[in-house]
């Protein structure tokens, strides 16, 4: 993401120095430790941070890649702790799923092993929990096979001499373009045609995508069909 106001592009973690980032919503941990309870966050981004003025009782900051024993671990302490009185809520962020599908693809075998561990995991922990405790399992998306992808290139049809920045590729896309050029790079997309892509320019956007109204959100939103994907253009 890039914050026009301040000039500065959000990296994955950690961002303690730039505490600006975090403080549009109110996280549930924020909440819970408000209201009184404890929480614990477990490799979960954004609990390093002062949210509104307020961090989670306990912080494992958060790691990409976690061992299938150490999940299982945490999964099972966590549940002891809460049982314990320790801690009211737990959170815990394994990225390894979500990583091997991205590497690999959502149907590679990487991806399925992945799965079956924190599976294991998952269900020892179920076997393991009292009936007052409750176990939430959440994702955060879905993924596409990347097989028989078609490419969307970009730089076919917008000049790199017009953009100041393009955020992300892939799935989705953001351009900001140089100053006076958001008209041009536009039409530059719609004389292009391009098979399996969506564009909006920021007020356009459908409010169904809710994200129309952030100024995070860039002066033109890219969106890929199911099957393509957009490859990067670099600012000159």
């Amino acid at each position: 993401m890039y914050d026009p106001l301040y000039d500065d592009m959000f990296l994955m973690a950690p961002q303690e120095s730039l505490p600006h980032w975090w403080q549009q919503a109110e996280p549930i941990w924020v909440t819970a430790e408000r209201s009184g309870a404890k929480v614990a966050m477990f490799w979960w981004d954004g609990c390093q941070i002062s949210i509104r003025g307020e961090r989670p009782t306990s912080c494992l900051q958060y790691r990409s890649s976690i061992g299938a024993p150490e999940i299982r671990a945490t999964l099972l302490s966590s549940v002891a702790r809460l049982q314990a009185g320790e801690f009211q809520m737990a959170m815990v962020y394994v990225e390894n799923v979500d990583h091997a599908g991205h590497v690999y693809g959502p149907n590679s075998p990487e991806r399925i092993q992945a799965w079956r561990e924190l599976d294991s995991a998952i269900y020892d922990t179920l076997e393991s929990a009292p009936s007052d405790i409750t176990v939430i399992v959440l994702a955060d998306h879905g993924m596409a096979d990347r097989a028989n992808l078609t490419f969307i290139e970009i730089s076919r049809a917008v000049d790199a001499n017009d953009i100041k920045l393009m955020l992300y590729g892939g799935a989705t896309a953001g351009l900001i373009p140089k100053n006076g050029r958001r008209d041009k790079v536009y039409q530059d997309l719609v004389n292009a045609r391009f098979p399996g892509l969506k564009f909006f320019k920021k007020e356009d956007i459908p409010e169904r995508y809710h994200i129309k109204h952030n100024r995070l959100t860039p002066p033109i939103v890219l969106i890929a069909d199911k099957g393509y994907s957009i490859m990067s253009v670099s600012s000159v």
